[in-house]
C-alpha cells in the first residue's frame, strides 16, 4: 500500500507485529511456485502489562525481540513487508465520475478531507481504482481496472476507488523498528489487506472474515476481491483469556494454553463468562451481513461463508457457535493454501497454527505478487 523501494530478489519477508507476539514468514518464488523458506514467532509472554509501556520502551522491546528472531531464523531477505493495525488507519471506498487516473489523483485529497479528521499533511494517502466496470474488476485485478475505454465505447457513470490512509507518525515508527534491526521497509499496508490476501486471495466470492486478534477484532466483508466493509472492535482474545484465567484460577500463560487446547468451553461453566464477549463480535458480524444484504437485495445469500481467523479462532467449537448465531456456513481460515510446504510433518504442524499467521503470510505474499508483476 505504501511502497518505499524496489527489489528483484525472490525471497520475501512478512513481519506481523501483534500485541503479544511477532510472527515472521519468509517465502521463496521459483519456477512459478511459492514455497515456504522460513517461519518463526516470538511471544512477549503475558500481555496483561504490555500496554503500560511508553512508546520508546515498546519500540526498544520490539527491536530486541525481532533482532533475536531474525538471527535465529537466518533469513535471506534484507527488506520487510509489514502492516499496521486497521484501527490505526482508514480504508474506505469512494465514488467518482468516470475520470482519468490523473484527475483522480488531483481529486483524491479533497475527498480524503471528508473522511480523515486529522490534517492531511499528517497522513500518508494511497488509492486504487477497484471497480470501473460493475461486471468486472477487483482490488487484485488492478491492471484490468486501469484499462482505458475503447474508442467510441460509452463511459460508465462512476468508478469506485479504494482510499487508504495511515498516520505518518505510525508509519515512521514501524520504519524505525525495521531499520533498528538492520533491514529496510519494502512496503507497509493496513493488516486487513494482508488478511484478505492470504485467506481469500483472488477468489471472487462474497465472504465475511472475522479475525480475532489479541486486543482487537477485524470484521471484513469482501466481495469479488474488494473490501466493502471493515469494522474494528476493541475486543479480542485477551478478554477471553482473562476470563478463563479468573474462572479457573490459573496463570495467564496457562489460560492461553487452555484456550487453544481441545476443551469445549461452550459446554462448561466458563461459557457464562466468555459468551458476552463472543456475542459482541457475532452481533456486529450480523449487523454487517444485514447491512450488505439491504444494499444488495438481488443476492439470495449475502455471503457465501464466514471465515474465522486469528489465534482465538482455535477455540474449540467456535465455528459452530458463529454458524448458529449468524445462520451462515463458518469455516476456519487456511492462509497457507497458496504456499508449498515440502516437509509433510511441518505442513501438519503449520495447519494447526494457520489462523495465527494470516497477516504474516499475507505480507510475504504481497512480495511474491509484486515480484510477479515486475518480471
Amino acid at each position: 500500500m505504501f511502497k518505499f523501494f524496489k527489489t528483484k530478489k525472490n525471497h520475501f519477508l512478512g513481519v506481523d507485529f501483534g500485541t503479544s507476539a511477532i510472527k515472521v514468514v519468509e517465502l521463496a518464488y521459483k519456477n512459478s511456485q511459492i514455497t515456504l523458506s522460513n517461519y518463526g514467532w516470538v511471544d512477549f509472554g503475558s500481555d496483561e502489562n504490555s500496554g503500560k509501556m511508553n512508546y520508546e520502551n515498546k519500540k526498544e522491546k520490539l527491536i530486541k525481540y525481532l533482532e533475536m528472531l531474525l538471527k535465529e531464523m537466518k533469513v535471506k531477505s534484507d527488506s520487510v513487508y509489514t502492516a499496521i493495525p486497521a484501527h490505526n488507519g482508514l480504508s474506505v471506498i469512494v465514488n467518482f465520475p468516470d475520470i482519468s487516473d490523473e484527475e483522480i489523483a488531483k481529486a483524491i485529497k479533497l475527498e480524503a478531507g471528508k473522511h480523515i479528521p486529522s490534517p492531511l499533511d499528517e497522513v500518508y494517502l494511497s488509492w486504487d481504482v477497484v471497480l470501473r466496470d460493475k461486471k468486472k474488476g477487483g482490488i487484485f485485478d488492478k491492471a484490468k481496472d486501469r484499462m482505458s475505454h475503447k474508442e467510441g465505447e460509452k463511459k460508465k457513470e462512476s468508478i469506485e476507488v479504494m482510499l487508504v490512509a495511515a498516520p505518518k507518525e505510525e508509519v515512521l515508527n514501524y520504519e524505525d523498528i525495521i531499520k533498528g534491526c538492520g533491514l529496510k521497509v519494502k512496503s507497509l499496508e493496513l493488516d486487513i489487506f494482508s488478511i484478505v490476501r492470504s485467506v481469500i486471495g483472488e477468489d471472487l466470492g462474497t465472504y465475511l472474515i472475522v479475525d480475532i486478534g489479541s486486543r482487537a477484532t477485524n470484521i471484513i466483508l469482501v466481495d469479488k476481491g474488494i473490501v466493502r466493509i471493515n469494522r474494528s472492535l476493541s475486543v479480542g482474545g485477551n478478554e477471553i483469556t482473562n476470563t478463563i484465567k479468573s474462572s479457573m484460577s490459573v496463570t495467564w500463560d496457562r489460560a492461553e494454553r487452555f484456550k487453544k487446547k481441545p476443551r469445549d468451553f461452550f459446554s462448561s461453566k466458563e461459557a457464562v463468562s466468555i459468551l458476552p464477549i463472543l456475542s459482541s463480535i457475532s452481533s456486529e458480524a450480523k449487523r454487517i451481513i444485514n447491512e450488505y444484504s439491504k444494499k444488495n437485495p438481488e443476492k439470495k445469500n449475502p455471503v457465501d461463508s464466514v471465515i474465522i481467523s486469528g489465534g482465538t479462532s482455535l477455540l474449540t467449537n467456535l465455528d459452530s457457535y458463529f454458524a448458529k448465531e449468524l445462520g451462515v456456513k463458518v469455516v476456519s481460515s487456511n492462509p497457507w493454501k497458496r504456499v508449498k510446504v515440502k516437509d509433510p510433518l511441518l505442513e501438519e504442524r503449520l495447519s494447526e497454527m494457520a489462523p495465527s499467521f494470516s497477516v504474516a503470510i499475507g505480507l510475504a505474499l504481497k512480495g511474491v505478487d509484486d515480484y510477479c508483476r515486475d518480471i
